[in-house]
């Protein structure tokens, strides 16, 4: 029997693995996952540095694709060194689904605070990483020869993650235990987490959080007026905006310069705080 081909589904991938060898490796299994389940569908790469860059650009994933059609987002930040000892082999994976967008992300670090901050999902679901791959083999979508090698694996993001994503797209289920999000997931914090090219810094901070007087912000770079747009900033001004990163309803601040760069101006960059 003819396996069903689906489209219409978009999927990405956020991830601190960015060498363009790591990034088609990544592409390349998710590819090959999807078919296993009938899926063929485009696929976005994010490549990122820290845990707030990847917090951040998950929300903005999430905002782009839109969930009103079938989707996938895996995000992996997950150094081994420092306190990544105290895990057997990395942090915890987990799933979650925002409207028709299934996620699987890690856990340690402020990965998911932004997904918390905006009330996405009240829970999460902590993967049991033998267990699920253990379905997996059971189910005939992997070979029973690589499970040990999923488990240990130095390269999670390849191995495991674009494998656990496809299916749970594919209509299976991981074995998870459900723990709410406000228990295991930190607080995000003021900080600028993107700079684009422009030299706008991108906050964790939505606009409508600011506490304004009298129009302006008291910031670490001085008090900056606020303006919804960035077409209504003076040329050569330095101003804190509403960006067009978030979700609808709930965008977050930025630091611009309008004509100039304002992560040259101030010095700033990625993770410092804004208060």
């Amino acid at each position: 029997m003819k396996k069903r081909i689906f489209r219409g589904f978009t999927l990405a991938v956020i991830n601190d693995c960015r060498d363009a060898h790591a990034v088609k490796r990544q592409e390349s299994r998710l590819h090959a996952s999807l078919m296993k389940v009938g899926i063929i569908a485009p696929i976005t790469f994010v490549g990122v540095e820290h845990d707030f860059e990847a917090a951040f650009n998950l929300i903005d994933q999430m905002d782009a694709i839109g969930g009103e059609c079938p989707g996938g987002i895996a995000t992996n930040v997950a150094r081994r060194n420092g306190d990544a000892h105290k895990y057997d082999n990395g942090t915890k994976f987990c799933c979650f689904q925002y409207k028709k967008i299934w996620n699987i992300a890690t856990i340690e670090g402020v990965t998911l605070s932004l997904v918390k901050k905006l009330h996405l999902v009240e829970s999460l679901f902590v993967i049991h990483m033998d267990h699920a791959v253990a379905s997996m083999v059971q189910d005939g979508f992997i070979p029973d020869s690589s499970a040990s090698e999923i488990v240990n694996s130095q390269f999670r993001s390849f191995d495991f993650s674009p494998r656990a994503l496809a299916y749970v797209l594919g209509g299976k289920k991981l074995c998870c235990t459900e723990l709410p999000i406000q228990s295991i997931v930190p607080d995000s914090q003021p900080i600028i987490a993107v700079i684009d090219c422009f030299g706008n810094g991108k906050t964790m901070v939505l606009a409508k959080e600011l506490n304004l007087v009298n129009g302006s912000v008291q910031t670490k770079f001085g008090k900056l007026s606020f303006y919804k747009r960035l077409a209504d900033v003076p040329d050569n001004t330095a101003a804190i905006i509403q960006g067009s990163s978030g979700l609808p309803g709930f965008r977050f601040a930025e630091i611009v310069i309008n004509g100039e760069s304002a992560a040259e101006k101030f010095g700033f960059k990625i993770g410092d705080r804004i208060f």
